[in-house]
């Protein structure tokens, strides 16, 4: 069962300079934890003629993203009520999900927090602020000063950087720098400090498990400050292409998957390719892939596993559809062998998701898997 975060309903009314109307707050009344993906709430907001901005509690944790029906979306610091608030068009109903983080720390799902709440500081006028629901740098004037954290990474592999920050007015250049791999990129003004927007800043690629330094720099800056800086994320994603069907059948390779988890990764050697240090029973992979043909498909998974460590079970999940397998000893862990699991039902065309999950583990590692193919029927 969900854990819930249950917060007292409420308005309030906020009676503002005379020039302007009465402002109605409301707040969400409960929060249900997201399976899967730690340190993340949902709550389903209704309709409402009267209300229009949503606002958080004081007991808030340090809020880092705000995703309003599956797009990412700017969130407000209310400098009044010293609490996070969310405009919303409330002429229909909203799914709002908002992601959390005190310290840095890498997460369940393979996704790894650098928190401003515990960053090293180098320099002079940069400085940690905190106000309930928002922990940021900010004061960050001088462009000598930088933020640094130092990290283990448990896994290699592709990442899409997150930036959640604020900008009262023009735009900075800063540089982001994980070993030896480096972003550069603009950030917009988000119209005042205490508007916060979450921004991709593109991929980057850790080619090693083990310790690197991350840190931000600022490169120029037009107004007085860099940035309010208040996290950055790395999000596992693909390495591959976007899968798109081109003819009756369809292929997910394992170099097109995203990894959830900390130590499943993809092994772009040669003579593996494949999804590999599978160790880890609650890692999962996933493609996302548009069908251009709805219809029957026959499910084959080209998968390998060592001499010995057989005998783990999996499901391939779609939807509401699932076809479990037990993993077969080939031998080896890039020994392959296809098995056929059985059928899905693809009922419309479009985007969809495909999933691979371990029920269970018993030997070093759940398996390997070099892709799965959807034949049509």
């Amino acid at each position: 069962m969900s854990r819930i975060l249950t917060i007292f309903l409420f308005s309030i009314l906020i009676l503002q300079s005379p020039a302007e109307k009465a402002v109605h707050l409301g707040v969400w009344s409960q929060f249900s934890a997201v399976s899967g993906k730690p340190n993340t709430y949902l709550a389903e907001i209704p309709a409402s003629k009267s209300v229009e901005r949503l606002l958080l509690p004081s007991s808030s944790p340090n809020i880092i993203k705000v995703v309003i029906d599956k797009k990412i979306s700017r969130f407000e610091h209310d400098q009044k009520l010293n609490r996070i608030a969310i405009e919303l068009d409330r002429s229909k109903k909203h799914l709002i999900e908002v992601e959390t983080a005190e310290n840095s720390k890498q997460l369940s799902d393979g996704r790894i927090i650098f928190s401003s709440l515990d960053a090293k500081i180098k320099g002079e006028t940069a400085k940690l602020e905190k106000d309930p629901g928002n922990y940021r740098i900010g004061f960050w004037s001088n462009e000598e000063d930088s933020l640094f954290w130092n990290y283990n990474a448990s896994r290699w592999g592709m990442y899409d950087l997150e930036l959640t920050y604020s900008l009262a007015a023009k735009e900075s250049k800063i540089k982001i720098q994980i070993g030896s791999k480096s972003i550069v990129s603009n950030i917009n003004h988000t119209d005042s400090w205490y508007h916060y927007d979450t921004v991709k800043l593109g991929k980057i690629y850790l080619p090693k498990s083990g310790k690197y330094q991350v840190s931000i720099n600022a490169i120029d800056k037009q107004g007085g400050a860099v940035m309010n800086f208040k996290s950055l994320v790395l999000v596992p994603t693909s390495e591959g292409k976007e899968i798109i069907q081109s003819g009756s059948n369809i292929l997910l390779h394992s170099m097109d998957s995203k990894v959830n988890g900390v130590t499943l990764r993809y092994e772009p050697a040669s003579k593996k390719r494949c999804l590999g240090y599978w160790s880890n029973p609650s890692d999962w992979a996933s493609w996302d892939f548009t069908v251009n043909q709805p219809g029957k498909y026959k499910v084959t998974v080209r998968q390998g596993c060592g001499k010995g460590h057989g005998g783990s079970t999996a499901s391939t999940i779609l939807g509401d559809q699932k076809l479990s397998f037990e993993v077969e000893d080939t031998g080896g862990f890039q020994n392959w062998k296809n098995l056929t699991l059985g059928t899905l039902q693809i009922e419309e065309a479009g985007l969809k998701k495909l999933e691979v999950r371990p029920i269970n583990k018993k030997g070093v590692a759940v398996m390997d898997i070099q892709e799965i193919i959807l034949t049509k029927e």
